[in-house]
């Protein structure tokens, strides 16, 4: 996993020590990064996620909390690491408190209930790397086996949950809610699988398909995965382009919603006027 982010940060031109120096940590505070990279994934275009964990850590970094937890998102100047077909290149930034995170450990080892969000926290927490180390390590803490079982029967219960809503909708013969609800029954019920043979992905929306039919199951199975999931749609450029303008028309059009700077021709779009964010450079 290392490999995999220094080739990725070198192919940017990003070092570690200039990320630590961006942050400038306090000396028993710990950072860890994690990138999508890492675990085989994600695109040229994917965060950089950092997390800056210590005691009292809200008060010294100025940080306003949101529900219990603090952030930042720095946007990086992707013109300047020659990246041009790339729109956004972000550090996103997650300050923790140790206490928090040695509750959610514990309730993890519980097998008690937690967010979605905080179990793929603590997912990249143990399957990061930790650029600075203070007094926090996860993995005295909490196993990967502990997060493993916890993210197993959270999949389950909640594929259970929409299955009851697609079978209730199926006798009623609401047939489209009931299509819905199957699919995302099905997608957790295969993130339940990837779970269960050690690839734990909480971004289910973005990687769930590839990594469920890279696990060893048979093909039959994925097969029929693929098309319960995704039916007779052809899988073509035409038809991925087609279904991104459908929904940039109904953003902008219909929601007034501005185009950005991702978007597909923009010039048919009014767009946000995005020339005086703040863009940095790292090196």
């Amino acid at each position: 996993m290392k490999e995999k982010l220094s080739k990725r940060l070198e192919e940017i031109g990003i070092s570690r020590k200039g990320i630590i120096d961006l942050i400038a940590p306090e000396a028993d505070m710990s950072v860890v990064i994690y990138a999508s990279c890492m675990d085989g994934l994600g695109t040229k275009a994917s965060d950089f996620d950092i997390y800056v964990i210590g005691d009292d850590i809200y008060k010294k970094k100025g940080i306003l909390v949101n529900n219990g937890q603090g952030g930042e998102m720095l946007d990086l100047d992707p013109l300047y690491y020659g990246m041009e077909d790339v729109a956004y290149l972000y550090l996103d930034i997650q300050y923790w408190e140790i206490n928090t995170l040695d509750e959610l450990a514990n309730r993890v080892k519980a097998n008690k209930n937690i967010g979605f969000e905080e179990l793929k926290m603590l997912y990249r927490l143990l399957e990061g790397e930790y650029l600075h180390q203070g007094k926090f390590v996860l993995e005295e803490k909490l196993s990967f086996y502990d997060l493993q079982k916890n993210v197993q029967r959270k999949f389950a219960f909640a594929s259970d949950g929409l299955l009851h809503d697609c079978i209730s909708l199926y006798k009623e013969k609401e047939y489209f809610g009931a299509i819905q609800c199957g699919r995302k029954a099905l997608d957790y019920a295969a993130a339940g699988v990837n779970a269960s043979m050690g690839k734990i992905n909480l971004k289910i929306e973005k990687w769930n398909s590839k990594i469920f039919l890279l696990q060893d199951v048979p093909a039959s199975e994925k097969n029929e995965f693929v098309y319960l999931m995704y039916g007779k749609a052809e899988f073509t450029e035409t038809y991925i382009e087609r279904l991104i303008v459908f929904v940039q028309n109904i953003l902008n059009k219909k929601l007034d919603f501005l185009g950005k700077k991702h978007w597909l021709y923009k010039e048919n779009y009014v767009l946000l006027d995005e020339s005086k964010d703040v863009l940095h450079r790292i090196h």
